[in-house]
């Protein structure tokens, strides 16, 4: 990625609160039980970590550890059973759906294994999508989609709609539509999980270049180990717990 793209990619964020300048995320004691049958499924055990400012933490673990559990409590797709989350000072796990709903599409980037890419429309109305819903003017969000593409290499692919394109480059789409609303938290679970190896590195590539571009608070849920050894920072997660932690706060 060129470094012209990073002042045309800015846009102003939340502002951390004065007693939290650096820390991001605070979990505390975050535990997630789900009832199955007549038995109660512990998915998330009294989990403790932080994440500060530009962080990029890989979160390794088997199937069933509590990966992808933990990255929908930290974007609020899920509440916690018990525990907090604060994100920038501010208690999530306390708020309104509504305020949720405002909180995800300002605050949080995704990126998924299923890119969940609308199929109707082009990669550029794809990208667009979050700033509209945010009720941000048409021409404005099309400037910093277009130019989002273009940072991701795929300025030339803006009218193609998924089916037409390859999946790194659905990837990759998916990747700038994240980015859209310059959040401050990327949350990626699984995003090589459907690539090959080589799209895989190119991908985990531009996702590190991107957060430290930005300075983005990154983490990166996968079961590629040769991934994860591209991260300083590190979370294994066994039975709902973090059992190990490189580099991270706990």
């Amino acid at each position: 990625m060129q470094e012209s793209h990073s002042s045309s990619l800015q846009q102003p964020g939340p502002q951390p609160h004065s007693s939290q300048k650096k820390c991001v995320v605070m979990v505390r004691e975050v535990s997630r039980f789900y009832k199955k049958s007549s038995e109660q499924v512990t998915a998330l055990n009294k989990v403790s970590f932080s994440l500060q400012k530009g962080d990029r933490v890989v979160v390794t673990g088997t199937s069933g550890s509590g990966k992808s559990t933990l990255l929908h409590m930290i974007g609020t797709l899920d509440r916690p059973s018990s525990g907090q989350i604060m994100v920038w000072g501010s208690d999530v796990t306390t708020m309104s759906d509504q305020m949720l709903s405002v909180f995800r599409n300002s605050t949080v980037g995704f990126v998924f294994q299923m890119n969940n890419l609308l199929p109707e429309f082009s990669a550029l109305e794809n990208v667009m999508m979050p700033a509209l819903i945010a009720g941000i003017a048409q021409r404005g969000a099309k400037k910093r989609a277009a130019k989002l593409l273009d940072a991701v290499e795929l300025s030339h692919r803006q009218t193609h709609k998924p089916a037409e394109l390859s999946g790194g480059e659905q990837q990759r789409v998916a990747i700038a539509r994240a980015l859209m609303m310059n959040p401050e938290i990327l949350l990626a679970d699984e995003p090589t999980g459907n690539l090959d190896q080589e799209t895989s590195y190119h991908i985990q590539a531009l996702l590190q270049e991107i957060c430290n571009e930005h300075n983005t608070t990154m983490l990166l849920v996968t079961h590629d180990t040769e991934l994860a050894q591209c991260f300083d920072k590190h979370l294994v997660m066994a039975d709902g717990k973090v059992v190990d932690a490189k580099g991270v706060q706990c």
